[in-house]
């Protein structure tokens, strides 16, 4: 035997709450057919001349204008973007190398006698610099 939970008030009050939602969609939906039945004849005039779209071949045409205007625009950035990019990667690679070149005219030549053994342990993980924050230029 199945048994059904009990309900208690606060369900009843849910699922009124959630009717009285339903019942008022469904009320301005009609009053909103029956606006566009009384007056549509002046809403689609009106957005007409707004929009200068009469016809369907003139909406396809606007939706192609912006279209075309939207491929502009992001080939536009991704080109700003791309030339923004490759000009911190080249930054940053300079900064690495730069970085390399310290560190190599800063280690003790093979034949030096003055290098402790023990100052070997740290050729794996050399201490490295903090990286000094960039300074942006106003654009």
């Amino acid at each position: 035997m199945s048994s059904s939970p009990s309900r208690s008030s606060t369900d009843d009050s849910e699922d009124d709450s959630g009717k009285n939602a339903t019942d008022l969609v469904m009320d301005n939906a009609k009053n909103n057919l029956d606006y566009m039945k009384t007056e549509g004849d002046k809403v689609i005039n009106e957005i007409q001349s707004k929009t200068g779209i009469y016809t369907l071949e003139d909406l396809k045409t606007t939706a192609k204008e912006y279209m075309t205007v939207a491929t502009l625009m992001l080939t536009e950035f991704m080109k700003e973007y791309r030339k923004g990019r490759d000009e911190e990667v080249d930054k940053m690679l300079h900064e690495y190398f730069q970085q390399q070149q310290e560190q190599e005219q800063e280690q003790p030549q093979e034949g030096d006698d003055t290098v402790d053994k023990q100052d070997n342990s740290n050729e794996k993980h050399p201490k490295r610099r903090r990286r000094q924050p960039k300074r942006r230029r106003p654009t």
